[in-house]
């Protein structure tokens, strides 16, 4: 949720309980008979409620409650998608310094500059990243493409490379890092066999 939906929903709140508390309490002073004539005057000792059972019969009722009824599922709606839990990323806290404060570290530019240490290793042509969570961990995903001539050995050892940088930044076991290699098919020659 974003902090908007959050604030909003903690005014909504707010609002109604106290309604709901102001109303609860005037009914039940009204209905035990001490509500003060000098707050509202002319308050009525019963509740003639006949007007309301007169309403179902006009042909507008219908009409109304469906409208009344669209606009709240409508609005159902569209707090069930403001409230919608998606996965997010944003910023890992650091292990705590001697000084006082918070320390933490932005993960979307953890994973770029991990993809741009990959890409600067020599054999790799080109590297993306992407930051996903997985089971409550973030994971940084690297697509790194290579020359089909590359030999596997050095694709590991700048894979390893980069792995130690990323482990440097942030501490062991913070974030799980996941590299995909793709060979450059441009350049690939399949060879027949005959």
């Amino acid at each position: 949720m974003s902090r908007t939906v959050v604030g909003v929903d903690r005014a909504v709140v707010a609002v109604l309980g106290v309604l709901l508390l102001a109303g609860g309490s005037a009914l039940a002073l009204w209905s035990l008979g001490r509500w003060p004539a000098a707050w509202w005057p002319g308050t009525a000792e019963e509740v003639d409620a006949s007007g309301l059972a007169a309403l179902a019969e006009h042909p507008w009722w219908p009409w109304a409650l469906g409208v009344v009824g669209v606009v709240a599922v409508a609005l159902a709606l569209r707090s069930l998608v403001a409230h919608a839990v998606r996965p997010r990323v944003g910023s890992l806290r650091l292990h705590p310094a001697p000084l006082p404060g918070r320390l933490r570290a932005d993960l979307g530019a953890v994973a770029g500059a991990a993809s741009r240490a990959l890409q600067a290793q020599p054999g790799i042509d080109e590297c993306g990243a992407r930051l996903r969570l997985e089971r409550h961990l973030p994971v940084v995903e690297l697509h790194a493409r290579v020359d089909a001539s590359t030999p596997v050995s050095v694709v590991r050892s700048a894979v390893d490379r980069t792995r130690e940088e990323l482990s440097a930044v942030v501490p062991e076991g913070a974030v799980a890092l996941r590299v995909t290699v793709s060979v450059d098919r441009d350049r690939y020659e399949n060879p027949r066999v005959r």
